[in-house]
């Protein structure tokens, strides 16, 4: 354990309550007259990155309407003047370096270039001889198609190019040029006053005059776009700018509030950028729109049961129907006994059905009906959610009790892990598993963040009943036997209990958060657990609320669930704080997650997870529930 790491960092620690009381921002107005356009939200994420190869690997990238590729901006360093990409997840290769980059009639480079990233638009601006100024946005204007629109200072000629990747062609065919591998198809449309066409080893060139404006477009080829009608949707491409700030104007003022303080506006609409770029459309064996954990590493591009659920909360604030789309992209994936899989891909063949993830689909629902007060989609997916609830009980109940435990379908203790969500977790170090009904397994202990839960879908499938008109049968502890039956009153603190004997398994994690979130606890418990959960030394890190309690001989700052920050189980903390009357602590511990997690409030990504001794930036970037939850968090935000 990195102890000296800790007292180093703990004159900062306690400074940070107050170090956190910034003033409120003086141009707040501004803000709701300019929209998303406004100077707060000017390069809102940097994404710049010029791939050398079509197998560099993605740091991140700009995509929007649910499309399976994206666009990165050119480094600083690089002289680049275009869009680089695009980039396909469905193959996660780029299919060029830069599909269309702007040079001079005469093959000069642009200089001076600037580049920006607002909420839903790319741009970029550069200088050619003869002070003639050009800029460059690119938008998606569906889930297949990005446009991008040039514009001029002045009337000149242009030549732009395309260099694509080793391993795709290019050919000109009928007024667009086609990009191609054994795997992919990409199209541009070429405009129809092209001068002259050149055909080089590495690239494509042709000429066009640009009078003041002109707009192209690329199409991922997925499922055979017609290119006449993307040909006649280009006849009004303002059009689709004008949607597109008009939807991403709505995405933003359905979430922003009023004097908030400095830098939570930043980071709300960050996360809104988040949640969109991971938004895939249907694809393959996907029927629904669904949201990834994260486009910027190849192995989470599918669909996750949990972290569907914890998107769709925030989601849902700025896009409903989108929401109810989430939904369903993983209740199809559900099968007869009531299971919900795992993770589901483009190719049924790779769905993990090993085991499940933690029961918070009801939660989602109910934030999805809170929204909509859509009583048809509620009974539309209200008899799912029933069977996914009592399949806990029938499956993952291995002694009847009414507590139940994780487990897999395969009797492996690391997908029974796996189903908590926590794969490493050092509660679950010495588990053995217990055969359960249908030749499926148990660990052997009763875990506090599951029933907890539980009790609370229990709680909401009962007022969906109530709003149907239909029955729902209860079943499990009660809220008294919970608050008994996992709290320790020797360590004042909520822990698993082992099924053979009933003993507290003794590891002060992040499960103990769910019981303050799902408000199960007593105000006596909280009193007594309060010493240890704002300890500096313990839980009150630098940024607050690790996996794992920082004084344990196992805990590690990078150890994924053994010490390091996932934010989903901060909200859970700090959330319960707030339900439990805790305003004013909640509101700190929010200021000092916002303001320590690297980049957070400048134009860093948000990420999977967060070294709680430093803030620093860990795993897998632009992470799905790290936006969902720190929009729960700003939305939560009490003045």
């Amino acid at each position: 354990m990195k102890i000296n790491k800790l007292l180093i960092l703990w004159a900062s620690i306690l400074c940070c309550f107050a170090s956190c009381s910034l003033p409120s921002k003086s141009n707040q107005e501004e803000l709701y007259s300019g929209g998303r356009d406004n100077k707060l939200f000017q390069s809102i994420l940097n994404i710049q990155q010029t791939p050398r190869s079509s197998k560099d690997q993605l740091l991140g990238f700009f995509s929007d309407q649910g499309s399976w590729m994206g666009f990165t901006q050119s480094e600083d360093s690089s002289d680049i003047f275009g869009f680089c990409g695009p980039f396909s997840l469905r193959t996660y290769e780029w299919a060029a370096k830069s599909m269309v980059e702007l040079r001079s009639s005469t093959g000069v480079k642009a200089s001076n270039i600037k580049r920006e990233y607002y909420p839903g638009i790319i741009a970029i601006t550069g200088q050619f001889d003869g002070g003639i100024e050009v800029s460059q946005e690119l938008i998606f204007a569906d889930s297949d198609m990005a446009l991008i629109r040039f514009r001029s200072s002045k009337p000149s000629a242009f030549r732009l190019w395309i260099t694509p990747m080793i391993g795709y062609e290019t050919s000109l065919e009928n007024g667009f040029l086609k990009l191609s591998s054994d795997m992919e198809t990409f199209f541009l449309i070429l405009p129809e006053n092209i001068v002259d066409v050149s055909t080089q080893k590495d690239h494509i060139e042709f000429e066009v005059p640009i009078k003041s404006e002109l707009i192209i477009s690329l199409v991922h080829d997925r499922n055979g776009r017609d290119i006449n009608e993307v040909k006649s949707l280009l006849n009004d491409g303002n059009h689709f700018f004008d949607l597109n700030k008009s939807r991403w104007d709505k995405y933003l003022q359905s979430v922003l509030k009023k004097e908030m303080p400095e830098g939570f506006d930043r980071i709300a609409v960050k996360s809104i950028v988040t949640l969109i770029s991971n938004w895939v459309s249907p694809e393959g064996d996907l029927p629904y729109d669904g949201i990834i954990p994260s486009h910027a590493k190849g192995y989470f591009v599918g669909l996750w049961a949990w972290d569907t659920w914890k998107a769709i909360v925030s989601t849902v604030k700025f896009a409903p129907e989108l929401s109810k789309e989430f939904l369903r992209s993983m209740l199809t994936f559900q099968d007869d006994l009531g299971m919900v899989a795992d993770c589901v891909y483009p190719d049924s063949s790779e769905n993990n059905w090993r085991n499940t993830k933690a029961p918070l689909a009801s939660w989602a629902t109910d934030a999805i009906y809170e929204a909509t007060k859509d009583t048809i989609f509620l009974a539309e997916v209200f008899p799912q959610l029933v069977k996914y609830h009592n399949w806990w009980y029938n499956y993952r109940d291995v002694n009847k009790n009414g507590i139940c435990e994780y487990g897999s379908t395969d009797g492996t203790r690391v997908a029974a892990a796996w189903e908590s969500g926590m794969d490493n977790a050092v509660r679950f170090d010495n588990a053995n598993m217990l055969s359960s009904r249908g030749g499926q397994s148990s660990l052997d202990q009763e875990s506090v963040d599951l029933n907890a839960f539980l009790i609370q879908e229990r709680a909401l499938l009962q007022k969906f009943s109530l709003i149907l008109g239909t029955k729902f049968e209860e079943q499990g502890m009660s809220t008294q036997e919970f608050a008994d039956y996992f709290y320790d009153p020797v360590d004042d603190f909520f822990y698993d209990r082992r099924i053979t004997n009933g003993e507290f398994i003794r590891v002060k994690g992040c499960e103990a958060y769910a019981p303050l979130w799902t408000e199960l606890n007593t105000s006596q418990q909280l009193d007594r657990m309060l010493p240890i959960l704002m300890d500096s030394t313990k839980f009150a890190t630098f940024v607050p609320f690790p996996t794992l309690v920082a004084d344990h001989p196992n805990f590690t700052y990078d150890g994924y669930w053994r010490g390091p920050i996932w934010v989903d189980q901060v909200y859970f903390a700090i959330s319960g704080l707030r339900k439990n009357g805790r305003k004013e602590l909640a509101n700190s511990f929010t200021k000092q997650l916002f303001y320590h997690l690297d980049g957070a409030v400048g134009d860093g990504p948000l990420c999977e997870n967060y070294d709680p001794l430093t803030g620093e930036q860990l795993q897998a970037r632009h992470f799905t529930w790290t936006a969902a939850h720190l929009l729960m968090l700003y939305d939560e935000y009490e003045l």
